[in-house]
């Protein structure tokens, strides 16, 4: 008797297929698939490879731990990582290091991103509403200021 009842399948012509779709509609630089968690379960490097094989491969792609991204690299990816979901302050180095976008919003990481040597690029998380992650829009006013020499 099998294990899992449930299973999923990849269509490698339809992975490809939709994210063109989205290359046409966007255009390749703005098209950024999201990876993240292990490309949802279904392998972040067995994904990445499927999409290289597209007539424009990924330009940016989305993760959402570094390790996922220091993967990415190992496997040869050269573009824009933005990492979306949590960046420890002891992994600012190794973000700058491989190159990665990271997403801050708690005061925590941003102090800490303000007094490191090596700064990744960073997008600010704003809460709209849901009140799960990132600033108030009050915390992100008292902080830009801040931000204006980068």
């Amino acid at each position: 008797m099998p294990e899992m009842h449930s299973w999923v399948e990849v269509n490698q012509k339809a992975l490809i297929n939709n994210y063109e779709y989205f290359c046409q509609k966007l255009g390749p630089e703005k098209t950024t698939p999201v990876l993240k968690s292990n490309a949802y379960g279904h392998g972040i490097e067995e994904v990445y490879q499927i999409l290289s094989q597209a007539t424009h491969p990924p330009k940016r792609i989305a993760i959402n731990y570094l390790s996922e991204g220091l993967k990415l690299r190992k496997k040869g990816f050269q573009g824009t990582l933005l990492v979306v979901g949590p960046i420890l302050t002891e992994e600012l180095s190794e973000a700058y290091k491989i190159k990665a976008e990271i997403t801050v919003g708690c005061p925590d990481l941003l102090k800490h991103w303000l007094l490191s040597e090596e700064k990744p690029t960073i997008h600010i998380k704003i809460d709209t509403g849901m009140g799960r992650q990132g600033f108030t829009q009050e915390e992100a006013l008292t902080f830009i200021p801040k931000l204006q020499p980068w």
